[in-house]
């Protein structure tokens, strides 16, 4: 289902669709897909019985991004409302799709394989040089991926650090990720690629604790990595450290990044 933003339509035109009365049983989680693409997109607002669930304004890059909701509401019949508003112009479609609503708490989710952007992970400040976001082969022979890991060919993307000159041993980089809520025991989960016989080590922290570490070449394949992460409620975020060994041939790179509620099948837990 989607609003078409183009003429007729004038800004602030907005659509609404309504489901039909839904049973709640106290606790429910809705989710659902949503899309919005287009440089004047404009806005969704998700209502459960008129009261606000959901919000999201502009452009999301163009690919189909989830929803999950955790909803408290009044054992009975409820409504959800999903509403559309166009923006300045034509260019603002919104989408949704996949719409499901269950018993209990959603279980929670953050999901990036670096294929369309970075997901909101931003560069260190406090390091020496920038992780890199890439496609195919890294430059230099003997060192680094030859595709990522999620298509498993030269289209998809990756974020590595190039260990070739300007670099110094000992150089690192740093890479944030967004402000993750948590909720108690969380399964981190990504795939890492360490190739060279120099390579350095890469390590990952939430909030500053260590919860993974590793070190020199793994034989140039990618490696899954599954981490059982304890923290208090609340914002958390996950940052990656490349560290660059004593030559260029040891370039690292993650792809395949994963945050989810409860805890690893297999994880090593910290």
């Amino acid at each position: 289902m989607y609003i078409e933003a183009s003429s007729p339509r004038q800004p602030g035109d907005n659509a609404k669709l309504y489901s039909p009365p839904l049973k709640f049983f106290g606790n429910m989680c809705l989710q659902f897909y949503y899309h919005m693409s287009g440089a004047t997109t404009e806005s969704l607002k998700v209502n459960v019985s008129g009261n606000l669930v959901f919000s999201a304004r502009g452009d999301k890059g163009g690919l189909w991004r989830k929803a999950s909701v955790n909803i408290s509401a009044i054992e009975g019949l409820h409504r959800v409302t999903f509403e559309g508003v166009v923006g300045s112009d034509y260019t603002g479609d919104i989408a949704i799709d996949d719409f499901s609503l269950t018993a209990g708490s959603c279980n929670f989710e953050t999901i990036c394989n670096f294929d369309v952007s970075m997901c909101g992970f931003v560069q260190g400040i406090n390091d020496k040089f920038d992780w890199t976001r890439h496609s195919g082969s890294t430059p230099s022979d003997l060192t680094g991926p030859s595709f990522d890991h999620t298509t498993g060919n030269m289209t998809g993307y990756y974020m590595y650090i190039e260990a070739s000159s300007p670099r110094q041993p000992g150089d690192n980089a740093k890479l944030y990720g967004p402000a993750l809520e948590s909720f108690g025991n969380m399964c981190l989960q990504f795939y890492y690629h360490m190739y060279g016989a120099t390579t350095g080590n890469l390590s990952v922290t939430v909030s500053g604790n260590l919860v993974f570490f590793a070190r020199g070449d793994k034989r140039g394949i990618w490696r899954k990595a599954s981490v059982n992460v304890s923290a208090i409620e609340g914002l958390h975020r996950v940052t990656f450290e490349g560290v660059v060994g004593s030559s260029y041939t040891g370039d690292i790179a993650i792809d395949d990044f994963s945050l989810t509620a409860g805890s690893c099948p297999y994880g090593k837990f910290f």
